[in-house]
């Protein structure tokens, strides 16, 4: 077990009180890191107390990645006590980045690789993604640009899957840097912009400023110096007006190079002075490495052989022990360089004894032979294959997925435009059934009211056939009463004029 993830709970609380003191420029005006230190003080042992502490944790990645290792791997074993996975896979993805920093690859991509299994295997791609790309930096880091960029496409096609524009620009710029140590600029710069324009749609000021450095790298390799300082000034601007310390250093170290290639190797040799000591301050290895080569390449252009001998084997001894390959072809660059160049003896390592001209000489040839055979295997042709196949593989992938996607949209056209013809279809015909069935009823009404007619007639004419049976019947009793009647008067007249 790591001798770190011993400390107890007494020792934390100890360890945040000291972290609130030593760090407190950091963050003062940060009151979110400041309500998080005092819950994980207080706070109880459980799933909520891990997640503050990675928190913390990722908070002093780049600011102070000794302070993050201990935070986090206090996350780490309170999340295995609780069997939290969640937490244990984010604790290993933050230690994975905070060792990456420290410069220990060793254990970064243990830890990296431990995140990435566990996030695969709950399906998590948005971290996945993530660890792929912490992986990537690894790899290039130390040198390996094959693998870097295979880690980087992976991560990018799942970036663009899940519509996470933050970690695409993110991928986007890290290709871009892989392409930029290759020594394709154009395609540097290329990569650069897509970054860069995904940043500005985000208003992600703090990734604008790394874009706009790196874009600054890609002009001053151009010598295009005045774009370069431009793309810097702005970059610096941000940084600071964003308080972030830790990319003061980088962006420094970039001007360094730009004055230096000026020949303004004073304004460089203060750029990287300036930058070192911050470095320092953070503990920034893999970082204090890069900026002791640089000084110690200008301190050989100032014929300054001593003090560059100094720095160069400081820069040695840590891309060393870093395994920082591409540091380390650098280091056997410039210390050949030194030794063929000097006019004074210089030692044959940090602190040994002075060599006579001729084992400088062949001091020389040795430091030569290394930076070639290191060279070589980095830049070797199949790498360049590599780079090409896998970007032909991503976009042809891209290509493949949209076109797959094109045509289940079509389906999912033709699909449509079939249920509305179905549906259009059905209509017309139960319009017209129901229009037939409609007609039928006002058919079958017709017949019964035209039947209730002819009844009706039938009966009226019965009715009128009795109504003349009745009126004849009158009549003709009318006109016997009429008979009966005149011949009562006859009778009643006749028999007056009888008896008279």
């Amino acid at each position: 077990m790591n001798p770190i993830r011993k400390i107890n709970r007494h020792s934390l609380s100890v360890l945040i009180s000291l972290i609130c003191v030593i760090s407190f420029p950091y963050y003062a005006q940060n009151r979110k890191i400041d309500s998080l230190l005092l819950l994980i003080k207080t706070g109880k042992e459980d799933t909520n107390k891990a997640n503050h502490l990675i928190k913390v944790g990722n908070y002093f990645t780049h600011r102070n990645p000794d302070t993050a290792v201990v935070l986090v791997n206090q996350a780490l074993a309170l999340s295995e006590k609780l069997k939290f996975k969640m937490g244990i896979a984010a604790s290993c993805s933050s230690l994975g980045a905070s060792y990456r920093v420290l410069g220990n690859y060793t254990l970064s991509m243990v830890q990296c690789t431990r995140a990435l299994n566990l996030y695969q295997a709950v399906g998590d791609k948005k971290n996945e993604a993530g660890v792929l790309n912490n992986i990537g930096n690894i790899c290039r880091e130390q040198g390996n640009y094959s693998k870097a960029i295979d880690f980087y496409y992976k991560a990018l096609k799942i970036n663009e899957e899940t519509g996470n524009k933050n970690w695409k620009a993110l991928n986007l710029g890290n290709i871009a840097l892989v392409y930029f140590d290759e020594g394709d600029n154009l395609k540097a710069l290329d990569y650069h912009l897509k970054a860069l324009k995904i940043n500005t749609e985000m208003q992600s000021r703090s990734n604008i400023a790394m874009n706009l450095s790196n874009i600054g790298n890609v002009y001053t390799q151009l010598s295009d110096y005045d774009k370069a300082l431009d793309y810097y000034s702005k970059s610096i601007k941000i940084v600071e007006e964003t308080e972030n310390k830790g990319g003061i250093p980088i962006i420094l170290s970039n001007m360094g190079v730009l004055y230096e290639d000026k020949g303004e190797r004073a304004k460089a040799l203060n750029c990287f002075l300036r930058a070192l000591k911050i470095e320092e301050e953070l503990g920034n290895e893999n970082q204090i490495e890069l900026i002791l080569d640089n000084i110690g390449r200008l301190y050989c252009g100032l014929k300054e052989y001593r003090k560059s001998s100094d720095y160069l084997y400081r820069a040695l001894k840590m891309a060393d022990e870093l395994e920082m390959k591409n540091s380390l072809k650098s280091c056997y660059e410039e210390l050949s360089i030194l030794y063929e160049k000097s006019n004074v003896s210089l030692p044959d390592s940090a602190g040994g004894k002075l060599l006579n001209p001729e084992k400088m000489r062949l001091r020389s040839l040795y430091y030569y032979k290394r930076y070639i055979s290191i060279r070589d295997t980095l830049f070797s042709e199949e790498n360049k294959k590599q780079f090409v196949r896998k970007e032909m593989n991503f976009e042809f992938e891209k290509k493949a997925a949209a076109a797959k996607a094109e045509q289940q949209k079509n389906e999912e056209v033709a699909k449509t435009e079939s249920k509305k013809q179905k549906i259009i279809i059905i209509s017309v015909i139960s319009c017209l059934l129901l229009a037939a069935g409609f007609a039928g009823f006002i058919l079958r009404a017709l017949r019964i009211t035209r039947k209730q007619k002819i009844f009706i007639e039938q009966q009226k004419h019965l009715v009128d056939e009795k109504q003349k049976e009745i009126l004849d019947s009158i009549y003709y009793a009318r006109r016997i009463q009429r008979a009966l009647i005149t011949n009562e008067i006859y009778i009643v007249k006749n028999l007056k004029r009888l008896n008279s």
